[in-house]
């Protein structure tokens, strides 16, 4: 027993069989890249194993689906505004918005970025003009509207949203039509078996339980005409 009454103190030399604390192990290899991204010499390598040209296919393929829908309803001096879109122009609208970071610009309206003066960005009007940039960002669509891969991903959460007391009317019932599936029986509604008179003023709150038999709204004792 050590003098400080704690430590103790033993002949014997410990076992090495003992797990070296993890503070104690010194890591040998340093952190680097691995796998696919070895062979990533240049920045644009390094965004293509991220963002694939197999993803930036299919959001091509969904935006000319919705352009196709769309084109009718604008005139013929607009055809290059609302023409179908490629691969290499999508690649070339998101290099845009990379570029408007590297600019530190992401606050700026577009009509500044676009300006054709000494305040504007030489790049961007060289790319595409302003109002194609505009339209490829309104027809942006990363799945089929047709299956609606977002719908299903946001209906568990429209029916959560549903359940809240606070929605408007028109709100609650824009995400019943939303969640309730054709598929599904509609769900059986008990009468209510008295409430406010629909003529009285709500300050009075006058609950009955008498109805129109004509408009099936309730209505008080003052309010009822006998049925003879």
């Amino acid at each position: 027993m050590g003098k400080d009454g704690t430590t103790e103190w033993s002949p014997v030399i410990p076992t090495e069989s003992k797990r070296t604390h993890s503070c104690n192990i010194l890591r040998t290899h340093l952190p680097c890249v691995r796998r696919e991204s070895k062979n990533c010499k240049s920045p644009i390598d390094c965004f293509q194993l991220f963002v694939t040209d197999d993803m930036l296919e299919i959001v091509v393929e969904n935006m000319n689906k919705y352009i196709d829908t769309v084109f009718v309803i604008y005139n013929d001096h607009d055809k290059y505004t609302v023409k179908r879109t490629t691969l290499s122009e999508i690649e070339a609208c998101i290099g845009l918005l990379y570029m408007a970071g590297v600019f530190k610009s992401n606050r700026w309206n577009l009509d500044d970025l676009w300006a054709n003066n000494e305040t504007g960005t030489e790049i961007f009007r060289s790319t595409m003009c302003l109002q194609r940039f505009r339209f490829l960002l309104q027809c942006l669509y990363f799945d089929d509207r047709t299956r609606s891969l977002a719908m299903d991903l946001m209906k568990e959460h429209h029916g959560e949203r549903a359940a809240c007391s606070h929605l408007s009317t028109e709100l609650w019932t824009k995400l019943k039509r939303r969640i309730t599936s054709p598929a599904r029986e509609p769900e059986v509604k008990c009468p209510k078996l008295q409430s406010r008179c629909a003529i009285c003023l709500r300050s009075k709150d006058r609950k009955t339980k008498y109805t129109c038999q004509k408009c099936k709204k309730f209505l008080c004792l003052q309010h009822v005409i006998p049925f003879l």
